[in-house]
């Protein structure tokens, strides 16, 4: 885990140098919209919109982990509960 927040680190490093270097104003297009901004804007806004992506996609395979998590351990309990009873059947 240390190994990957090392590596990811390092990663913001370099970008942010990147976009540092890269001052040049430029215009962003989308559809009908457009707008004049610096380079470093659209580097890092590029940057922080791949992390929050990132970040969502692992929060919800974590949220599916933990559910389906849940949904063994209630499976073992039910599964004890039935090993007592036919146990005691006996």
């Amino acid at each position: 885990m240390q190994g990957y927040l090392v590596l990811a680190l390092i990663f913001a490093v370099i970008v942010a140098l990147f976009a540092i270097q890269n001052t040049a104003p430029v215009v962003v297009s989308f559809f009908l919209w457009q707008a004049e901004t610096s380079l470093v804007l659209v580097i890092l806004g590029a940057a922080a919109a791949g992390a929050l992506t990132l970040f969502l996609l692992g929060l919800l395979k974590q949220v599916a982990a933990s559910r389906e998590r849940k949904e063994l351990l209630r499976q073992i309990s039910q599964l004890r509960t039935a090993g007592e009873q036919s146990e005691k059947a006996l």
